[in-house]
């Protein structure tokens, strides 16, 4: 018992390197994009396009990979979407002209969109619900992690060095790793390990009526409403991080690499978001209640954003975008990794990981193209204007969906009483 929960706990601990370490290599031109822009002498939208093609890419493979992840080798796929991603990444770096690197980066992002659906299989596969559980909590955290990693790096390089510096860190590090997943998989997971078997729901109260208990026959709705917020919140938070070191030099005048540096207070944020998020889901357990709640409080921090654009204030920026993101990270976590464990296949949970995770690129690839566009046309008032009309608005519909939704099944539930 004492060593097969030592075994588990290396099995979090390699699954979190893992996606810790792709950050490297999926945010290294995110986190460089306002030095990118002058390099390669290209504005908002044309930059913002490429990360849109890497989220969509990304986006469309997380559902692609999700049908066919059961059918994937996790040790040997893993470990080569990790290296390929790695070359990609010095290519970038070799690179004097922009135009191939969208072509590059559509590559990179359905590469890594393999990752997610295989490590939650792979979670699933060889731990408990409880244990997974918990092993859900402690990769959310390499989100947050991830960009403070890949973000302060990029700070450093921008000061001691060149931008270009994070793309053979991201090379290096990615092989590495690509090396270490192929080596000590067999060691750490169970020889012809199968889900967990996961004892049947009971069936629902009145008072439990309209929680999440994701059945079959109310599962393709719900799931689709949970996809829909999770690309709604997703264009918020993304929004929020990708454009934040612009904001602080086009409009409070930062030097570029103090800016890099400071906007680390969005994913220092996004690691208490991911424990609050989980606290939460523990009171509020439907998850169109729970988004409904954390997208309301979401909207009234962008507000606060919104108002230190508008107004000049740079603390007003740091709290409202602090605080928003933090509910975002926490609101995604949640989405990507509670959500696929809920239903009743757990067989199907990389399907449905890769689903939700998809979901929230797609957002990202609004978000970023989209935002840039409107920072081009509006300025950055306008940009964060957006967001606060996207948060608002969001609320009030997944809000009224989710009255409707437990009218309906407490109705359902008082008729199959008669």
């Amino acid at each position: 018992m004492i060593e097969q929960k030592k075994k588990n706990g290396r099995l979090i601990a390699l699954c979190w390197l893992v996606y810790v370490s792709t950050y490297l290599t999926k945010y290294s031109y995110n986190a460089n994009i306002n030095c990118i822009m002058p390099f390669f002498n290209v504005n908002h939208a044309e930059a913002g396009l490429v990360s849109t093609f890497f989220f969509f890419s990304y986006g469309a493979g997380q559902i692609i990979h999700g049908v066919l992840s059961k059918h994937y080798n996790s040790r040997y796929l893993v470990s080569c979407a990790l290296a390929v991603s790695a070359i990609i990444n010095i290519i970038v770096r070799l690179l004097t002209v922009f135009y191939p690197i969208k072509y590059l980066w559509i590559l990179n992002g359905f590469t890594l969109s393999l990752l997610w659906p295989l490590i939650v299989r792979t979670l699933a596969e060889n731990l408990e619900t409880k244990d997974f559980d918990k092993a859900i909590v402690i990769i959310g955290t390499t989100t947050p992690v991830g960009l403070i990693l890949t973000y302060g790096l990029s700070s450093l390089y921008i000061k001691i060095a060149s931008f270009t510096a994070i793309f053979t860190t991201g090379f290096i590090v990615s092989s590495l790793v690509s090396v270490v997943w192929l080596i000590f998989y067999p060691a750490f997971t169970n020889p012809g390990s199968s889900e967990k078997s996961v004892a049947p729901s009971e069936k629902p109260s009145a008072d439990q009526a309209g929680e999440s208990v994701l059945t079959p026959k109310n599962l393709v709705v719900y799931i689709c409403v949970l996809a829909v917020m999770s690309a709604v919140s997703s264009v918020v938070r993304d929004g929020i991080g990708v454009w934040f070191p612009s904001v602080l030099i086009e409009k409070f005048n930062f030097d570029e690499s103090v800016s890099v540096v400071t906007s680390l207070v969005i994913p220092l944020f996004g690691i208490l978001g991911n424990f609050i998020g989980v606290a939460c889901n523990k009171r509020v357990k439907d998850f169109i209640l729970f988004g409904v709640i954390f997208m309301a409080a979401t909207a009234a921090f962008v507000a606060v954003a919104y108002a230190g654009v508008a107004c000049v204030s740079v603390v007003l920026l740091f709290i409202g975008s602090g605080f928003s993101s933090c509910l975002l990270y926490g609101f995604g976590n949640i989405m990507t990794g509670k959500v696929p464990m809920s239903v009743p296949d757990k067989k199907s949970s990389g399907f449905y990981a890769g689903v939700m995770n998809g979901a929230a690129y797609v957002g990202s690839t609004i978000s970023t193209y989209g935002l840039g566009l409107i920072a081009d046309k509006s300025g950055w008032n306008g940009t964060f204007l957006s967001l606060v009309a996207i948060s608002a608005i969001s609320t009030i519909v997944f809000g009224l969906f989710f009255a409707v939704y437990k009218l309906i099944a407490k109705k359902s539930f008082s008729d199959n009483r008669l």
